[in-house]
């Protein structure tokens, strides 16, 4: 008997292990859905990074530009953002920015202060040469805190450096500067030659990266298009600002009341608009509704110092793309 259920034991163990297994076409059924669930899930969540890319880097810049008049609050001095821009298709685009500090003035030694000669009779906009004595202005060139945008004080009165001849003239250790404005009785306007005393004068320098923090860059693809910037002031719009600093960046600063500092504040409205490089390629315009990518906009209100993520007008194919920001009616 036993001989005889052994067999039909075995036989039934092995009907049930084959039954309960898969066959060749079901395992290639089942692969070839789980592929097609995997390219489904990697399309989606390609699509999703994708559309993520600008509102992240909106983001990221409103919190920087928070945390830079954060900082301006915090340690009761200045302090802002420096956004490096390059030549995109035409297009001055910002894809990093670094936070900044202020340095003190240069008040160090004396300086010598010479009329040009063949300049002839002093006249409003003749530069005048400055010597330095006891200070070493190639050195701060260098270093990138002497720009076409510091000033110099010579006494009471404050002077510009004169467009264009940094880079020349510092290579001798000297600054060329026009006044700053003219007064109704010209007083400022003609420098007398002299020796200008330590304390009697001093330079402004650039602000400088702070030290203890990190760059802040955007995902791939995504920029600050300068070139659409929207200001009330057309002469110091992106490509005057780079000439004028003989750099490559802008920079926004705060003030410690948490106000936009400086030539900036006077705009009322900052508009820094967000797109995706694809669609500057493709020739599109910022605000066109038929652009292919995302775009976002970032806006400074520089008297109150509040920063938003404004909608964009994209009526009349993106003419206006402010226009929401600037007045909130889109009609």
């Amino acid at each position: 008997m036993i001989s005889c259920r052994q067999p039909l034991l075995e036989h039934f163990f092995i009907s049930r292990r084959r039954a309960s297994g898969f066959t060749l076409i079901e395992l290639m059924v089942a692969i070839l859905i789980l592929g097609i669930l995997t390219a489904a899930t990697v399309s989606t969540l390609t699509v999703a990074l994708d559309n993520s890319r600008v509102p992240s880097a909106a983001r990221t810049i409103q919190a920087a530009l928070e945390g830079a008049r954060d900082r301006a609050s915090h340690a009761n001095e200045p302090r802002g953002l420096r956004l490096y821009y390059e030549d995109v298709e035409g297009h001055y685009m910002v894809r990093s920015m670094a936070y900044l500090e202020v340095v003190e003035n240069e008040t160090a030694g004396d300086i010598e202060v010479r009329r040009d000669s063949s300049m002839g009779p002093p006249t409003w906009g003749d530069a005048d040469v400055v010597n330095g004595t006891g200070v070493n202005w190639n050195s701060l060139y260098n270093r990138g805190l002497l720009t076409e945008k510091s000033k110099v004080r010579l006494g009471n009165w404050w002077y510009h450096i004169q467009s264009g001849t940094l880079s020349s003239s510092i290579t001798s250790d000297r600054l060329r500067i026009v006044p700053e404005y003219r007064d109704a009785t010209g007083t400022n306007m003609d420098i007398s030659a002299g020796f200008v005393n330590e304390g009697d004068h001093e330079v402004t320098l650039a602000p400088v990266e702070m030290a203890d923090e990190d760059p802040i860059s955007f995902p791939d693809g995504v920029f600050i298009d300068l070139s659409v910037l929207e200001l009330q002031s057309p002469s110091i719009r992106p490509l005057a600002w780079g000439a004028l600093a003989d750099s490559d960046y802008v920079d926004i600063m705060f003030s410690p009341l948490g106000t936009v500092d400086g030539p900036l504040s006077i705009q009322g409205l900052l508009h820094l608009p967000i797109v995706e490089i694809e669609d500057v390629t493709l020739g599109f315009d910022f605000g066109d509704e038929n652009k292919e990518g995302n775009e976002s906009l970032v806006t400074i209100f520089t008297q109150t110092g509040q920063i938003s993520t404004p909608p964009i007008n994209t009526d009349n194919g993106g003419t206006d793309p402010f226009k929401l920001a600037r007045t909130g009616i889109t009609e």
